[in-house]
């Protein structure tokens, strides 16, 4: 069975490659020609692919899913609202609970799963490019051990994945079509109280490395825009972005 012959019923059809150089560039290529909404490129292989803050994002090959698409209606909670997407159908379609670090990686048994990347093109027609990584199936020893070193992880270290690829692609493009549609209708309110169920982050000690600083408190809340507060001896402070790095539970 391949991709192409996979009955996806979604409109547009994801386009499936073995290898490119990333599905981000692709879906960024879609977005310049105005492509429809949730254009969507996946492959087995990325030669060049990356994650947040110019970190590489390295493929599983058919053990893992990557994959890129574009939207034309987003804000800056975007990547907030993706997470919740992603542990939705996680939960729904694997029985599988995930948490979510702040901002948006997908952590299981504290190992990192998933990553999301959003870029926005400020373009005559502006748009944001999705790029998601899953690892799903248990890869090779020597890949294994590479994840573990950077605390990394995959879907089947709880359980076998009863699953197909394309299937979970399926689901997890439809979830993300209908959260985005409520995110632009409604805002990141109607997400904040599942946001806080899932996250990993609130209510912990925390070290939060800015591009210029390192700041260290409890994570005490969200934002409407996604920004997070934190407490500190200097009183409460708004974090924008950062890398956090989990220190102990209260």
């Amino acid at each position: 069975m391949t991709w192409n012959d996979s009955e996806l019923k979604l409109s547009p059809r994801p386009i499936y490659q073995k290898e490119v150089t990333s599905t981000s560039d692709l879906a960024k290529e879609a977005g310049l020609s105005g492509l429809l909404p949730f254009t969507c490129y996946v492959a087995d292989v990325q030669t060049e692919g990356r994650g947040r803050r110019g970190n590489q994002w390295k493929t599983l090959g058919e053990k893992s899913l990557a994959f890129s698409f574009v939207v034309y209606e987003g804000s800056y909670v975007l990547p907030h609202v993706i997470s919740l997407s992603l542990v939705k159908v996680l939960q729904e379609y694997l029985g599988i609970t995930a948490q979510i670090k702040w901002p948006n990686d997908i952590l299981i048994e504290g190992k990192k799963c998933a990553g999301i990347l959003v870029e926005y093109y400020k373009t005559e027609k502006p748009f944001y490019v999705v790029g998601i990584g899953l690892n799903i199936f248990a890869p090779e020893k020597h890949v294994q051990q590479e994840l573990e070193a950077v605390n990394g992880g995959y879907l089947e270290m709880v359980g076998k994945v009863k699953i197909k690829r394309e299937e979970l692609l399926c689901a997890l493009l439809k979830q993300l079509a209908e959260d985005i549609k409520i995110l632009h209708a409604v805002g990141f309110v109607a997400f904040k109280e599942s946001y806080y169920k899932y996250s990993s982050t609130l209510g912990k000690e925390i070290v939060a490395r800015t591009m210029h600083a390192e700041k260290k408190g409890i994570a005490r809340e969200l934002t409407d825009r996604g920004s997070l507060i934190l407490e500190t001896e200097h009183g409460l402070e708004e974090i924008l972005a950062a890398e956090t790095i989990m220190e102990k539970h209260l």
